[in-house]
């Protein structure tokens, strides 16, 4: 049996994993640090801090409630608002510089903000915070194993003790034993053509869900609303639209402006949900898309500020400052997920959780450059939290060996399995696709009843397949938990009949405050049925 012990399991090793690994190293505990070796970070643009001029902790809340359409928690969005100024002394105090001007910090104004928010270097903040974290913690007393896909949190009289999990290039399996677990594995690339690597297989969310945590507020997924179309998936950030950038339907005309003065003042979510309203109403372009236009935006807006983008393009064969692209929504984000207290703590005992595998900051829209600001902030506070536990605690419990056992056996590829990985692929592929068309940017309670009923079949046939080794076991995991993940999404996008921030059932278009300003929420104790809180007070 490979079995190691540690202080505090980290799973994930993005931005939010390594924050709360370089918290709890810091109080000197043994911290191990479990990767599939992929996240999302790499990408992050920059967070947002009131450092502005004319911003403010209270102006941050305000613009993040509102833009969340109220239905984010007043509690953890203070924590983000405030903790971001902290995240910017702690990268300084590593090495990481911040874009300047002679006035201060160089602002960009992510959809959403009200003022110029967003903090960066250059355009490539999480990479640069990744290199410097993981330099931080190559001196402490840290250790990271990757890749490993944990596949199940272990759970020993209501606490969580731990994580198995499959190394997923040998075929070895792991039992992490912990006094305290930090899941921080990140969103999921849970419909077809997702901005998100495609080893996010919703882990995170399915592991919480069976250790007994809430999952809350899943119908709301958010689309990135400007993706590229053709030649190949590309993205691109929208906060080029509030420098000049400009939409066009195949008809030549700005569609957008019938709802708004530009395209730069609309709300991210609203941005998709047109977009995606356009391309339905015939007006798409050759490949399916709208054309995004920035040829007025300044070159060196494009050139420098977002030098990362203008270089995807131009790999490509494309160069932003003279050519327009056809973009279309892709999904993106999950403004859901583990329900989580100002302290990270998810309800279940030995349990924290950072980063986008939570719910309840954002409500049903997420502002840009928000994404940065929690995975920094909450990082470090489940971090805290997670090491308190321990120290406080007796540090001498160990797992008993029935549950190791236990874990340890479905690790292991039965003897008489007779399914290869190419079937798991398949129905990998057939998953991903459904939930595209089921629960994409616009939803009507036909096609998501259709995809549910689906997606509940996929997962019946997953589930009944005996994977013939390690790679085929792995990839029947990964199907699971997306399926599970996936059939919560629709549950919720079936249950709320109203459209609120990047929900939109086309069926029932309107908002409706007085039904629907409240939470849908998951648990196994409560029969994987929905179940229906107020708003935060």
């Amino acid at each position: 049996m490979n079995h190691i012990q540690t202080d505090v399991l980290v799973l994930g090793a993005g931005l939010a994993g390594l924050e709360a690994a370089w918290v709890a190293a810091k109080k000197g505990l043994k911290v191990t640090l479990l990767s599939k070796g992929a996240s999302a970070s790499p990408w992050v643009l920059g967070f947002n801090a009131p450092v502005g001029a004319n911003d403010s902790i209270a102006r941050y809340c305000e613009d993040t409630l509102q833009g969340g359409w109220n239905l984010g928690d007043p509690a953890l969005v203070s924590e983000i608002a405030s903790g971001s100024l902290e995240t910017i002394d702690q990268m300084r105090s590593l090495g990481q510089d911040f874009d300047q001007t002679d006035h201060g910090y160089h602002l960009l104004q992510p959809l959403g903000c009200s003022v110029p928010r967003l903090v960066h270097t250059q355009n490539r903040t999480g990479l640069h915070s990744l290199h410097a974290l993981r330099a931080a913690l190559s001196e402490m007393n840290v250790t990271l194993l990757e890749p490993y896909m944990a596949t199940e949190l272990l759970v020993q009289d209501g606490k969580v003790r731990g994580a198995a999990a499959v190394q997923m290039d040998a075929p070895n399996a792991l039992l992490a034993e912990a006094g305290a677990v930090v899941l921080a594995t990140g969103g999921s690339h849970l419909m077809y053509h997702s901005t998100y690597p495609l080893c996010q297989t919703a882990d995170g969310f399915s592991m919480a869900y069976g250790a007994g945590a809430t999952l809350t507020d899943m119908e709301f997924v958010q689309f990135e609303p400007c993706r590229a179309v053709w030649p190949k998936p590309l993205g691109i950030s929208t906060t080029l639209l509030a420098k000049g950038g400009k939409l066009f339907n195949c008809r030549g005309e700005r569609f957008i402006l019938n709802s708004y003065p530009a395209e730069g003042a609309v709300p991210k979510d609203v941005l998709a949900r047109l977009i995606a309203l356009e391309i339905a109403a015939g007006n798409a372009t050759e490949h399916g898309g709208v054309y995004l236009d920035l040829t007025d935006v300044p070159e060196d807006e494009i050139k420098v500020n977002h030098k990362l983008y203008y270089e995807r393009f131009i790999n490509e064969g494309i160069d932003l400052t003279k050519e327009r692209v056809e973009v279309g929504p892709s999904a993106h984000s999950m403004m859901g997920g583990v329900q989580i207290d100002p302290g990270a703590w998810t309800g279940v005992d030995g349990l924290y959780a950072a980063g986008e595998v939570t719910g309840g900051i954002h409500g049903a829209n997420r502002l840009g450059g928000n994404a940065g600001a929690e995975i920094y902030v909450m990082g470090r506070i489940a971090g805290h939290s997670a090491a308190h536990a321990v120290l406080g605690q007796n540090r001498n419990q160990r797992l008993k060996e029935a549950t190791l056992q236990t874990a340890w056996q479905k690790l292991q590829p039965p003897p008489s399995g007779n399914t290869g990985k190419e079937a798991f692929d398949a129905l990998h592929e057939a998953l991903l696709k459904q939930m595209a068309a089921s629960a994409g940017a616009v939803r009507t309670a036909d096609s998501v009843f259709r995809g549910l009923d689906e997606i509940k079949r996929l997962q019946s046939q997953t589930a009944a397949l005996r994977p013939n080794g390690f790679p085929a076991l792995l990839r029947r995991l990964e199907v699971l938990h997306l399926a599970e993940t996936g059939a919560l999404v629709c549950a919720a996008a079936l249950a709320r009949t109203e459209s609120r921030g990047v929900h939109y059932r086309a069926d029932f278009p309107g908002l409706d405050d007085a039904q629907w300003r409240r939470h849908i929420c998951f648990s196994k104790q409560t029969g994987n049925s929905p179940v229906l809180k107020g708003v935060h007070p």
